[in-house]
């Protein structure tokens, strides 16, 4: 029967360190750290550049047309591998240009005045435009929404000096959305001052994210569900520190400075929740699903998956980031999938973002079907991505199986692992593919480190010590 463990506790010793550790090699390693796909098929059909990834330095920049995106951590800049998202649309016409849209209250845009997180001069300056006392400064628009809808509205910021708490606003007019503001602290590494908007479904009220970039940009993001099919407004702010009450959002006056204003960049209104920045020109940007149909993505077939793959046995290691508040209404996100040779019988290998580790499987291969809560997300609610390590280890003698899945932000250094002790071994499999499953659907949403596959099942004790040294 199948159980689900808890409590098995790392152990440092160093006289038995080096006897943990895999005395085989891996088979398969796909290191997506070092900007590679090694043997992995791609392809990408694309006419815009439309996609975007930070490098090295920390700049966000426009891949190259059907390329893979490889991204940095925008904090630490540390590589993260290989980054997929779904297909996505920016409706905010001029991200770059905010002058041309929208209505100004209170502001002075001086346009193209600093240099904006993709290295160009392209921020605007939102400088206030008298000296009046009044509580805070924005810029609004509309668009037409449609009932049950999910809009997350983002931009960068950079603030000037004591002018660095920034609010998203969706307005309830027209019973679009239900009222709610959310204001960010863009000091040190950033907080959530205030949230009111209202929850839906199993996510974060509001799932409001906030990254610390380099060179004293943050980017800030909240989301909202449209309650009604009708025009709805949103709002970008921001006001002095200490006028925003953390406790029930309300904002004292302060005195308007001609000279002062911070500088704003990359607004993004978009369904679905925060991705990547989508550049406008003029008109809405969309960017493809990096999975695509099941004639794209990145995949293996063939002879390449039977010179690493050993039937029926082996040990799967994966560790990727994924977004911790994510909009997906009880969607999977595929880590891997396995298939068989007319890609109809597959099983999978997933995460979902409300705090849900799954492994799947459909048709003969096994009866391993395991979902459970390994971690609690409202412990870290604003902590805007999460690391997950996750290790599959088949027995084709023994016929069992053990999934483990791990978030190195859980306090503790406790492993969670599903059995299974009557798995029926699969031996036809002939395809490998990344991010998605077979067509190309269900995409993993976020960055993938690295992929490695050994022909035998490792120890429990080997696996439980390669996941603490992530």
């Amino acid at each position: 029967m199948p159980v689900i463990t808890t409590g098995i506790n790392f152990t440092d010793n160093p006289a038995t360190e080096q006897s943990l550790w895999p005395l085989i090699k891996p088979s398969l390693h796909l290191d997506f750290k070092s900007e590679s796909l090694g043997p992995l098929n791609w392809s990408k059909t694309e006419t815009n550049r439309t996609s975007t990834y930070l490098n090295s330095s920390g700049f966000v920049k426009k891949a190259m047309l059907g390329a893979p995106r490889f991204t940095h951590n925008p904090t630490t800049l540390r590589p993260e591998g290989l980054l997929l998202e779904a297909q996505s649309t920016n409706t905010f016409p001029y991200s770059e240009s905010t002058s041309s849209y929208g209505s100004d209250f209170f502001i002075t845009i001086a346009a193209d005045d600093y240099q904006s997180p993709d290295g160009t001069t392209k921020a605007d300056r939102w400088k206030e435009s008298d000296t009046a006392s009044r509580a805070q400064h924005w810029k609004e628009h509309s668009l037409s929404v449609t009932s049950g809808q999910v809009h997350t509205i983002s931009m960068f910021v950079r603030p000037d000096g004591d002018r660095n708490v920034f609010g998203l606003h969706f307005f309830p007019d027209n019973s679009a959305f239900g009222q709610g503001f959310c204001w960010f602290d863009c000091t040190g590494d950033g907080s959530v001052l205030y949230n009111d908007l209202p929850g839906f479904d199993q996510c974060v009220a509001g799932m409001p994210t906030i990254v610390k970039y380099p060179r004293g940009w943050y980017r800030i993001s909240a989301s909202n569900k449209a309650t009604a099919t009708a025009t709805g407004y949103f709002s970008y702010r921001y006001t002095k520190q200490g006028s925003v009450n953390a406790s029930n959002g309300n904002i004292t006056n302060y005195t308007g400075d001609t000279s002062r204003g911070p500088w704003i960049w990359g607004i993004q209104n978009e369904i679905g929740s925060i991705s990547s920045y989508m550049p406008t020109e003029g008109g809405t940007s969309t960017r493809l699903s990096d999975s695509g149909p099941s004639n794209e993505g990145f995949y293996m077939s063939g002879t390449a998956v039977e010179d690493f793959y050993s039937q029926g046995k082996g040990t799967w290691f994966v560790v990727s980031t994924g977004p911790t508040n994510l909009y997906t209404n009880g969607t999977n996100h595929h880590l891997i999938t396995l298939s068989n040779a007319a890609n109809d019988d597959a099983s999978a290998y997933q995460v979902r973002y409300n705090g849900v580790a799954r492994l799947s499987s459909w048709g003969s291969f096994s009866s391993i079907v395991s979902e459970w809560n390994f971690h609690e997300p409202a412990a870290f609610a604003y902590v805007p991505y999460r690391r997950y390590v996750v290790a599959l280890a088949l027995d084709d003698v023994a016929e069992t199986s053990k999934f483990w899945c791990y978030d190195p932000l859980d306090t503790g250094v406790t492993l969670r692992y599903y059995e299974d002790n009557d798995t029926t071994v699969r031996t036809d499999i002939a395809n490998l593919r990344v991010g998605s499953y077979t067509n190309g659907g269900q995409p993993y949403l976020g960055t993938i480190e690295s992929i490695r596959y050994y022909p035998e099942r490792l120890t429990d004790a080997q696996i439980e010590h390669m996941i603490k040294r992530i």
